[in-house]
């Protein structure tokens, strides 16, 4: 007896595919949660590490200065901490070392000689930090060594030196700016422009404090003036 055609059909009939788009589907969706679950674990870190450096602070600010309202701790701390760009999350413990000695550093010299204390005396003090610490190099010893008075030539050179920074130099023209947004209190302002024109002009360029470099620039060109006055004085005599 013969089998029926169909029933043969149906046994050569390949077989089916195992539909595994569904399946496929699955997996790229549990992979893309999981990375969106670690990447939401790694922002929840960066946000920790970033609010226990700001509470640290903070918390010092409180304990050293517990008469100032909240807005203007928070500004300060701002200040503190807005030359630190980099992610706290992202750096090792010496790194975050240096960040804290660098944030102490500033804390430091803005409740040394600016926090709280009337523009004129802080600006006296700026004035008084700098000319100190410009004498103890070698080439303005040498300048002083020739010029009477010269404390007080040094303090108004300085003077000089830092007014020029403040209308031609970019960088810290933005950083006074952002001060400027940063609060509407103007005592405030003034104590952390005075503590930003002081870290800046310490800033080492070519290993020496920016401001040795412009000091002596500005002394030069001031022989450089007083030379050709003499001569011209001299030329006019002869003639």
């Amino acid at each position: 007896m013969s089998s029926s055609p169909s029933l043969e059909k149906q046994a050569f009939k390949k077989p089916k595919k195992v539909a595994t788009r569904g399946v496929l589907s699955l997996n790229l969706a549990e992979k893309s949660n999981n990375g969106r679950s670690s990447q939401l674990e790694e922002v929840t870190r960066m946000a920790r590490k970033t609010e226990e450096l700001q509470s640290t602070w903070y918390q010092r600010l409180f304990e050293k200065f517990p008469a100032q309202n909240r807005e203007k701790r928070h500004s300060i701390l701002q200040w503190l901490l807005n030359h630190e760009s980099a992610n706290p999350e992202t750096l090792s413990r010496n790194e975050l070392a240096d960040v804290d000695r660098r944030v102490d550093y500033r804390y430091r010299m803005l409740c040394q000689r600016y926090l709280e204390v009337e523009p004129t005396q802080g600006y006296r003090q700026l004035i008084a930090r700098l000319s100190a610490l410009m004498l103890g190099f070698a080439p303005i010893q040498s300048w002083a060594k020739q010029h009477p008075n010269a404390r007080k030539a040094i303090a108004t050179s300085i003077q000089q030196t830092i007014q020029e920074l403040l209308e031609q130099d970019t960088d810290l023209q933005r950083q006074v700016s952002w001060i400027e947004r940063c609060t509407q209190d103007c005592q405030l302002r003034e104590a952390l422009v005075l503590a930003s024109v002081e870290e800046y002009c310490l800033q080492l360029h070519h290993n020496q404090p920016l401001l040795l470099d412009r000091l002596r620039q500005y002394l030069s060109r001031q022989h450089l003036s007083a030379s050709r006055r003499v001569a011209l004085t001299s030329a006019q005599q002869c003639a």
